[in-house]
């Protein structure tokens, strides 16, 4: 991979109310508002970089998928390889809610054998997975299946704190407060971390549906 060269600083941040602070670690790894933008962030679409609409306004970062894909933004300042993460996340209204879904990506991996990575995401309809995502066979892999998650506000315009953790073999994801699953992973080395989300353009003609990102936050895992 190459990462941007890029100061390493925090950026400055004052969300001292904010429900992302649930983050438990006692370092601050990286911390990002969006205000101003930070051009350690790049744009991926289904792989590719550089590819998707990543656009900064009024403290949020927001992310739109291009038809038919998926598209992340990774951070390329700093490899981090276990953490405890945090986003605010805040849906749209679709049109279909089982059709797009928005979270966490991390354990994102980028070399000549393999460029796989992690998510953490929600949808509107209540549900929550851990899946990674296999880009030589095209094809996901669900490490916690879709399923009811009773801490997810549902609906559309609404902002949901997303939290995970990962160390070592294992991880854990929470919604709100409130913890959603646990899940196992291999130990990660040289892998990054990011904001992530899709929508299918078949039910939800936008593409559309924009997804808004704020207060992120990476600390050491606890």
């Amino acid at each position: 991979m190459s990462l941007k060269l890029v100061t390493a600083m925090l950026v400055a941040v004052t969300i001292t109310s904010s429900p992302a602070l649930a983050c438990m670690g006692s370092t601050v790894i990286f911390a990002d508002n969006f205000q101003p933008a930070n051009p350690g962030w790049n744009v991926y679409l289904q792989g590719t970089p550089d590819q998707g609409a990543m656009t900064f306004s009024g403290g949020y970062a927001q992310l739109t998928p291009l038809p038919g894909a998926f598209t992340f933004a990774d951070y390329e300042g700093s490899f981090i390889n276990s953490a405890d993460a945090c986003v605010d996340v805040m849906s749209p209204t679709v049109a279909d809610p089982t059709q797009a879904s928005a979270g966490i990506m991390f354990g994102r991996t980028d070399n000549a054998d393999a460029f796989d990575f992690y998510v953490f995401a929600v949808r509107e309809d209540g549900q929550a997975a851990v899946l990674q995502y296999q880009l030589q066979a095209a094809k996901w892999l669900s490490l916690v299946s879709w399923s009811a998650a009773p801490g997810l506000k549902q609906g559309g315009n609404v902002t949901n704190t997303l939290r995970v953790t990962w160390s070592g073999t294992s991880g854990t994801a929470y919604i709100n407060g409130q913890q959603f699953a646990t899940f196992a992973i291999p130990v990660f080395q040289g892998t990054t971390f990011g904001i992530w989300c899709e929508g299918d353009p078949g039910v939800n003609p936008t593409a559309g549906a924009t997804y808004q990102f704020t207060n992120v936050k990476v600390t050491n895992a606890p």
